[in-house]
């Protein structure tokens, strides 16, 4: 566990079945399956960052509320900037490309470079 929460990627290698634990006693196949799990927890991960923009974005969209409300027009531009960049972020972190872990990539990069 990290101080902010649960290890991901320990809650994904726990989760394996049965066939996935087999595939890490094949030689030459264990490594794939580990890459394939880092991914698992990497995408559960953005989703979980996605959430917190996603709660932030809630938080700027109120405030720009109560801006307007009160007739306070002179910060709607920033806060429309806040929002913007935010949404960006959260866009770039959900859909950017994941890495691929073929059995026998060209260039290889390992484990500990990932963690």
């Amino acid at each position: 566990m990290t101080p902010d929460g649960p290890d991901i990627k320990k809650d994904v290698d726990k989760s394996r079945g049965l066939l996935k634990r087999i595939q890490l006693l094949v030689p030459g196949y264990s490594g794939y399956r580990r890459l394939e799990d880092l991914r698992a927890a990497d995408e559960l991960l953005r989703g979980q960052i996605s959430g917190i923009l996603q709660q932030s974005l809630i938080s700027l969209e109120q405030e720009r509320a109560k801006l307007v409300n009160d007739g306070n027009f002179s910060k709607l531009t920033v806060i429309g900037s806040g929002i913007s960049k935010v949404q960006q972020f959260q866009g770039e972190i959900l859909h950017s490309q994941q890495g691929y872990s073929g059995i026998s990539p060209t260039i290889r990069i390992g484990p500990d470079s990932l963690s």
